[in-house]
Formats: structure tokens, C-alpha cells, sequence
């Protein structure tokens, strides 16, 4: 609090927020709240929540991921819808790769609480560079990928895969903190439900059994952006 005074007196005014312990509930407040001795908390919480919800929604509508420099979660979904419904006109094959990072926690327990961020961008990135340009490499989650293969045959994406798992067992073991980080991958060829597809054949691969929810794969997805592969089932929270 005495820093952010100083710097009140020094700039005129703070942009960042500042969290305020008070009673039960944590209150959002701005230093020149602080400063002004603003004592209407319920409004105050109301606008910088507002605020929040804003940033949040402006960075799922952007098309690429600020961490890895690949396309969005939002983004890439978009660009399955438009990869399958051109693929059908065509009649052609297509592939959809699902990427996960093994073991998040014990990469965090490793490399430090930005490890998995590191082991995630350098995934995306070596994906990207290992792929066809015409593929789309975008970020699903937290710890995963998406690949997206027009006019590609399973066997074909396999040898790209394979590829990147090459490369990126390089490139970890040039970073010695990201040391033993692994992926596991999930692959489906096709047109219908190639997504949710992969999806199940990724919870296979992880050991985590399939998700039975007839639910579309865009849905499936969506359903746990940021929170790594999800199973569904009666019995999973």
C-alpha cells in the first residue's frame, strides 16, 4: 500500500488492480480507489468484474494464442467446422491430431509454476514448424494441441507425428528444467465426429478410458478448454 501511494503521488494515477482483503469477500479495487478512500464496494467490485469479464471475452475472440503464437482455442475450432464441412463438398480425407502434454503437475513440480506454459509453446511451436503449411496447429487447452489435416490419410499424420515427437524430444533436452516432458496423441481420420474421434482415442492413449456423451465434439471441446482432456461419463464429476 505505501508503494502504491508513492507511486500515486509520483503519476497522478495506477492502472493496476489492487486486491483488498475486507470482511469475508476479497474486494477489487483500483490504487486510485485506494487512494480516494472510495467506500461504495459493491459498485466498485461490479465495475472491475465487468471490466474482467470484457478482457476474458476479448482474448477467446482473438485468433491467435498470445503464449505459443498458434491459432486460438476459439480460432481453431472455427477452423475444424470449416475443414470438415469443405472436406465433405470435396470428399475428401481428413485428420484431426489431439497433443497433450503428459503429466502437467509433474512438469510443474519440475521446471517451476511456468513450466507447463514453456512445455506447452514449445509443443505448439515445434508442431507448427514439423506440420504442411496448409495445416492448422492451434492451442485446445491448457496443456493441449490441436492439429487439423485437409486432404491428409491417417498414415500420412502418423509420419508427421512422429516427426514431432522427434523434434520435441530434441528441443526438450536442450532445456534441461523441461527434462523428461512427454506428450501422448489421440488420432482420427474422417469427416464424422473426427474430432470427438480424437478426443476418445487421446483418453485411450492417457490410459483414461473413452467419454460416452453423444454431445458434439465442438461442444466436447469447448466443455473444458483449459482444462486438459475431460472423461465423460456417469461415473466423473
Amino acid at each position: 500500500l505505501t508503494a502504491m501511494l508513492q507511486a500515486h503521488h509520483r503519476f497522478g494515477s495506477l492502472p493496476r488492480l489492487f486486491l483488498w482483503e475486507g470482511g469475508l469477500m476479497p474486494t477489487a479495487l483500483t490504487g486510485h480507489d485506494v487512494v480516494q478512500g472510495v467506500r461504495d464496494v459493491p459498485a466498485l467490485r461490479a465495475r472491475v468484474l465487468a471490466a474482467l469479464d470484457d478482457r476474458r471475452r476479448e482474448r477467446a475472440l482473438r485468433e491467435h494464442d498470445e503464449l505459443t503464437g498458434v491459432l486460438s482455442a476459439a480460432a481453431i475450432l472455427n477452423a475444424a467446422d470449416r475443414e470438415i464441412a469443405m472436406a465433405r463438398r470435396r470428399a475428401e480425407a481428413m485428420v484431426a491430431v489431439r497433443l497433450e502434454l503428459d503429466d502437467a503437475l509433474g512438469i510443474e513440480a519440475r521446471a517451476g509454476a511456468m513450466g507447463p506454459d514453456q512445455a506447452l509453446r514449445l509443443l505448439a511451436q515445434t508442431a507448427q514448424g514439423t506440420v504442411r503449411e496448409t495445416d492448422g496447429v492451434g492451442v485446445i487447452s491448457a496443456t493441449g494441441v490441436l492439429l487439423l489435416m485437409p486432404g491428409c490419410t491417417a498414415a500420412h499424420a502418423r509420419e508427421r507425428v512422429a516427426a514431432v515427437r522427434q523434434r520435441f524430444t530434441v528441443r526438450v533436452a536442450n532445456e534441461s528444467h523441461l527434462g523428461g516432458t512427454t506428450f501422448s496423441v489421440g488420432l482420427a481420420e474422417g469427416m464424422d465426429d473426427v474430432l470427438l474421434r480424437a478426443e476418445r482415442q487421446l483418453l485411450l492413449a492417457m490410459g483414461l478410458g473413452a467419454p460416452s456423451s453423444p454431445s458434439t465434439p465442438s461442444t466436447q471441446l469447448r466443455l473444458r478448454m483449459g482444462k486438459g482432456p475431460i472423461r465423460v461419463g456417469p461415473d466423473v464429476e
